[in-house]
């Protein structure tokens, strides 16, 4: 099922977080981050979907982008679980 606040805890949160940073640690940047390309399986797993803005960044740029997606994947999570607007 998608992301949603229904299925988002803390242990949801943190695995979410940590797949985005097994990304970045091979220099892949998503570039869609959004709730409708996270899925959460009824087993809490996570998997991230949705590939075809993706690319591997190197250099000075990586970390520039990297940084970015970090923050935007920290703002997504921090609006679902307040329940604010996030799609």
């Amino acid at each position: 099922m998608p992301l949603s606040s229904e299925n988002l805890d803390g242990d949801v949160a943190n695995k979410i977080e940590s797949a985005f940073t097994e990304l970045h640690k091979l220099d892949v940047v998503h570039g869609d981050v959004k709730a409708a390309n996270i899925l959460v399986a009824a087993d809490t797993s996570v998997w991230i979907i949705d590939f075809e803005d993706a690319q591997i960044v190197s250099g000075r740029m990586a970390k520039v982008l990297i940084e970015a997606e970090d923050q935007e994947v920290k703002r997504l999570l921090g609006k679902i679980q307040r329940g604010e607007q996030y799609c």
